[in-house]
């Protein structure tokens, strides 16, 4: 292989390892996402089934 396409090929891997790094990145940050929202919505599901609960309680209430 000559000295040009030994040169191309080593640039070749280094901007195909820089763009892994930057998909890792990505992958990662959108698992982050994944999970915070997750969370978030099972914080909402733990809220909306407080308010539902409430909601009962005080209805049961006027109704004594």
């Amino acid at each position: 292989m000559s000295q040009k396409a030994t040169s191309k090929t080593c640039l070749q891997e280094e901007e195909l390892k820089t763009r892994n790094q930057e998909l890792e990145t990505k992958t990662n940050n959108l698992t982050q996402q994944i999970q915070d929202m997750t969370t978030n919505w099972n914080e909402l599901n733990i809220k909306s089934v407080n308010l539902v609960s409430l909601a009962g309680e005080t209805l049961s209430a006027q109704l004594l």
